[in-house]
């Protein structure tokens, strides 16, 4: 099972955490794990590399947390 849990601060996300599998079929072939995945390293790419944020963070096998290090600006701000 994948787990999710959203960092907020004054109504906005600041961060997230995700951590597991989808298990829904051998490693390598999971369609859901691919797609959290994607989404999610995008998020953390786009973030880190594109906008030049500073993060707490962490990328590893079954697990991607980060959180901004700065309160949400225009560009990174989630309602």
């Amino acid at each position: 099972m994948i787990k999710a849990e959203f960092f907020t601060q004054n109504g906005k996300i600041t961060g997230f955490s995700l951590n597991g599998h989808a298990e829904t079929a051998p490693k390598g072939y999971d369609i859901y794990c691919a797609g959290v995945s994607t989404l999610s390293d995008s998020a953390y790419l786009c973030i880190t590399n594109y906008l030049k944020r500073e993060i707490d963070g962490e990328d590893g096998e079954g697990k991607l947390f980060l959180k901004l290090k700065t309160p949400p600006d225009s560009q990174t701000e989630a309602v």
